[in-house]
């Protein structure tokens, strides 16, 4: 998705990726994720896990 020149399906796909990080890691679940991409994802998680009520 992060190829897409469509910017609506790319933060779609964004999204869900956030979303389906934050919900792995309150069930206690990993998943690989790139060196390069880390740091941003991580910063992302926890922007969406504050917003999520537990």
């Amino acid at each position: 998705m992060r190829d897409t020149r469509n910017e609506m399906l790319r933060e779609l796909g964004h999204s869900v990726l956030v979303t389906s990080l934050v919900l792995l890691d309150r069930v206690g679940g990993q998943i690989a994720v790139s060196p390069r991409d880390a740091a941003a994802l991580d910063e992302a998680k926890a922007a969406y896990a504050r917003s999520m009520a537990r």
